[in-house]
């Protein structure tokens, strides 16, 4: 008797870990929620008059849910991570926004923090009658390990398992979600939107159907333009994305000794500490010499600047560039025109690469003195605004 219920329990562990699998939900934490009247009171702490008369109508009131769900790392090994799910606080059959947040350095900087970029995303398509489903990528939140920055292959499998967990979460809830999937995210999180969209509909399409995308300010063309405008104009942070993409990268391939090579010494040493994941990007550029030019070896400076062929960290960047494509759901491609974190010319060259290819891509100028911060807003309400129509 004592054997057979060894036997039971033994598989029963391991039916339990085989049905473990990319998507399942491991928790499930309700974190706060937002009234109608609480979001009329802080959509006009975030926005300014002009966009709020300009955002979609209040439909509802939203309750914020932290998941942590099953994914795979780099190795595709099992792993989890975590999110921020929004829901509407009545009844209904809704559609999905899947949202990729921007560029952290901090690990508790994520959706599933529920402050910052979080509540803005849960006023703007939350409340306008939408679930949100917002997973803080690999290495983030609750994620081990280090950040895979701008890896665009994690970035795509952390979303879609997001995408996999929020449905199993609404089930949970009883929650009604219809077929209808939006893609956004900004900054990074454009990158990551058109990651997303092209894993969803190349290798997903049994399973999600996109319905429309919105990669706003996003480095699409990373190894081109978004390279050679952070070298040639950099902005404040430039050094820090610099320093962020290639450690990223020597961790990713697993190139850690050309880092010596292509990084000044004094600044190497500064790199372990800094990107620990307790650091914000603010306080890591501040740390770091001004431009990119005083953080890199002079010879490996040129070799960017000069597009080498032979770069290892150009071929890493190439291996990460979504701007040459063809998507079959239509895109809106917003930015500010003084954008120099991110050049808005990756609108541009996206635009002209996937039309070709056969997309229908349309470029939605917020502002032509916006940069990359007061861009943002206004690009959140002009999607917004788009998801609500379609």
């Amino acid at each position: 008797m004592e054997g057979n219920n060894m036997a039971f329990v033994l598989g029963l562990f391991f039916s339990v870990v085989a049905r473990a699998a990319p998507g399942d939900v491991i928790a499930l934490t309700r974190l706060t929620a937002f009234s109608v009247t609480d979001v009329a009171y802080y959509r006009k702490q975030f926005f300014d008059p002009q966009l709020q008369a300009t955002l979609p109508d209040i439909k509802n009131g939203v309750v914020l849910y932290k998941v942590v769900y099953e994914t795979i790392d780099l190795e595709h090994n099992p792993s989890k991570a975590s999110g921020l799910l929004i829901v509407p606080d009545i009844q209904g059959s809704f559609a999905v926004v899947s949202y990729q947040h921007g560029t952290q350095s901090n690990r508790k900087d994520v959706p599933s923090a529920a402050n910052g970029e979080g509540q803005l995303i849960a006023l703007t398509f939350g409340a306008s009658g939408f679930v949100v489903s917002a997973t803080d990528y690999l290495g983030l939140g609750d994620s081990p390990g280090f950040h895979p920055y701008l890896h665009a292959g994690s970035e795509a499998w952390a979303a879609a398992d997001m995408l996999r967990a929020t449905r199993k979460a609404a089930a949970t809830l009883k929650l009604g979600l219809n077929s209808r999937l939006f893609l956004t995210g900004y900054s990074q999180g454009g990158h990551s939107t058109m990651a997303l969209h092209r894993y969803l509909e190349t290798k997903l399409a049994k399973e999600f159907q996109v319905a429309a995308s919105a990669p706003m300010s996003g480095p699409y063309d990373l190894s081109g333009i978004t390279l050679q405008g952070t070298l040639r104009n950099p902005s404040a942070n430039a050094s820090a994305y610099v320093a962020y993409a290639l450690l990223a990268q020597s961790q990713i391939y697993q190139h850690d000794s050309w880092l010596e090579s292509a990084i000044q010494p004094d600044v190497l040493a500064m790199l372990p500490d800094l990107f620990d994941g307790t650091h914000e990007l603010s306080d890591i550029a501040s740390a770091l010499p001004t431009t990119p030019a005083r953080v890199l070896d002079p010879k490996f400076f040129r070799e960017l600047l000069n597009n080498d062929r032979y770069n290892v960290a150009l071929r890493d960047l190439r291996r990460n560039d979504v701007a040459d494509w063809k998507a079959l759901a239509p895109i809106h491609l917003c930015f500010g025109k003084a954008d120099r974190d991110v050049p808005y010319q990756n609108a541009l060259i996206a635009f002209a690469h996937m039309t070709i290819l056969g997309s229908s891509v349309e470029l939605v100028n917020a502002g032509d003195h916006l940069d990359h911060s007061s861009a943002a807003k206004p690009c959140f309400v002009q999607t917004a605004k788009w998801f609500v129509s379609l």
